[in-house]
């Protein structure tokens, strides 16, 4: 199901800004897609969004104040750079403030990664102005925790990633099988369940098409010997002998 941006109802929203909190005068638009589904959306300041599948955002963009909340999933930000007037994108109790830039944020359980692939961005806690921050120049990424502090040293952006799935596809080198594999479940209503270890320790190299676990799972039976066995609800991934 396609679904459009529609409004948040109820009271309103709390939000931070950078010299404390504001109450959001105006509700924030929610722009989501479904698992399998990709959408660029263009916000009212001319900044664009590309949601990949199964994300969530809620924006609120009114004159200078131009905020973002990442709910779930990945987006590709490209920002329009506004005199005086900073993006904020926020993700649990962390914020990336930014002024005009390109750059891919990803949503996972713990902690977030960003690939930055032009300008620069300030990451940091959401209420925390003079305190310790991140600056991330062109073509760096670093992962994150909660609170906007690094859990790992930065490293080169990977823009080839973010091409691809912004394309449709997803690329793998030298890839564990079992992190190839919730790679493409992604991008699924039809998963793919990996029934042994042995299997799940072999390495992956191919580009595909997102959401088609079928051409995926058949190219494992193809080239590497995986037995595959259509399931119900899912497709099962075994070695030969099993």
């Amino acid at each position: 199901m396609n679904r459009r941006a529609w409004m948040v109802g109820g009271t309103l929203a709390a939000g931070v800004a950078m010299g404390g909190v504001f109450l959001w005068r105006q509700q924030p638009v929610i722009h989501e897609t479904a698992v399998g589904e990709r959408r660029t959306i263009r916000l009212p300041d001319g900044s664009e969004v590309t949601l990949n599948t199964a994300t969530r955002i809620a924006a609120r963009v009114d004159g200078d104040r131009r905020d973002v909340v990442l709910e779930q999933g990945e987006a590709f930000f490209d920002v329009a750079h506004l005199d005086g007037a900073a993006f904020n994108v926020f993700i649990n109790e962390a914020r990336v403030h930014v002024t005009g830039t390109r750059f891919n944020i990803r949503r996972h359980a713990g902690f977030a990664e960003i690939d930055l692939l032009e300008g620069s961005v300030v990451i940091g806690r959401k209420d925390d102005v003079d305190g310790k921050r991140l600056r991330l120049t062109a073509d760096q990424a670093i992962r994150f925790d909660r609170k906007g502090q690094p859990v790992a040293p930065a490293t080169p952006a990977r823009a080839s990633y973010v091409e691809d799935w912004r394309q449709g596809r997803v690329s793998f080198y030298r890839t564990p099988l079992r992190e190839a594999v919730g790679e493409m479940n992604r991008y699924s209503q039809t998963p793919i369940v990996v029934d042994d270890e042995a299997v799940g320790n072999l390495s992956v190299d191919g580009v595909f098409e997102t959401g088609d676990t079928v051409a995926f799972a058949k190219a494992l039976r193809d080239l590497r010997g995986i037995r595959i066995r259509q399931g119900a609800q899912a497709w099962h991934l075994a070695s030969p002998t099993k």
